[in-house]
Formats: structure tokens, C-alpha cells, sequence
């Protein structure tokens, strides 16, 4: 509007030529309340918010043993995934099933894992001598 090429005003800006020419098109079809962006929605989630409701309430509630997705007992983001699609038909990435916890307020941490068979007095005795070990300047 200034005097300014579309070439010359992708390069100041820093972006496509055609991303130019399409805000010069809509400033001409619309004025210039057409350049303002409007916040894109996203894609349409997968779940409605009742199927939403129900899997936070099984994941909530129930064990993946009871809920039927096999035999463990914390869930994780692959049994969330499962639980989806046996119950809604609907298939989830890891990812993906990580991000609908965060939107419903689920908070997601991974398993940790326990020796159980271990030998206390090992495990003690191994932490005083890594202790020492830290300690112990390098040669």
C-alpha cells in the first residue's frame, strides 16, 4: 500500500510471496477488517463429550484389568488407546492420547519400575560405595 513490490513485502516480513498476495486479495474483497486472523478451530475432535466423559470416568475409576483391557494394574497411554478404540471404535496415537488427557484434566506420568526380588542389604551397600565412588577424585 505503500509503494512496496509483493516481493519486496515478503522479504521484510519474512514470508511467502503468495501469503502476500492472498492478504492483498482479501484486503481488496473485505477491507482491511479482512486482514485481521481469525482463530482456527482445529480439527473436530475424535470423541464427542459424552465418549470423553466415560473414558475419564473408566481410566478414573477402574483398573485396565476391570475396565477389560488386560491385565495390568495402572494405566498407560497405549491402554487408553485400547479402552478407545474396543469401546468408541475410534483409534488414538500415544501422542494423541496424551493430549485428550491434558484437555480433560488428566494428568499423564510414566510407569516407574521396582526390583522387588532385590537384595535390600545389596542395594545399601551399593550406595555407599557409589558415595565414595562420587566422591573420589578422577586420576
Amino acid at each position: 500500500m505503500e509503494g512496496y513490490s509483493r516481493k519486496q513485502i515478503a522479504e521484510i516480513l519474512h514470508i511467502p510471496c503468495r501469503t502476500v498476495c492472498a492478504h492483498i486479495a482479501s484486503c481488496r474483497k473485505g477491507g482491511m477488517d479482512a486482514l485481521f486472523l481469525i482463530k482456527q478451530t482445529g480439527a473436530p475432535g475424535k470423541l464427542s463429550e459424552e465418549q470423553e466423559h466415560t473414558l475419564v470416568h473408566i481410566i478414573s475409576t477402574q483398573t485396565p484389568e476391570e475396565a477389560g483391557v488386560g491385565i495390568f494394574a495402572s494405566w498407560t497411554s497405549s491402554l487408553a488407546c485400547r479402552l478407545a478404540k474396543e469401546r468408541f471404535g475410534v483409534a488414538f496415537s500415544d501422542r494423541g492420547m496424551r493430549n485428550l488427557f491434558d484437555r480433560v484434566g488428566l494428568s499423564y506420568t510414566r510407569p516407574t519400575y521396582t526390583l522387588e526380588k532385590a537384595d535390600p542389604e545389596k542395594q545399601e551397600q551399593f550406595r555407599k560405595d557409589f558415595e565414595i565412588l562420587k566422591k573420589t577424585p578422577e586420576q
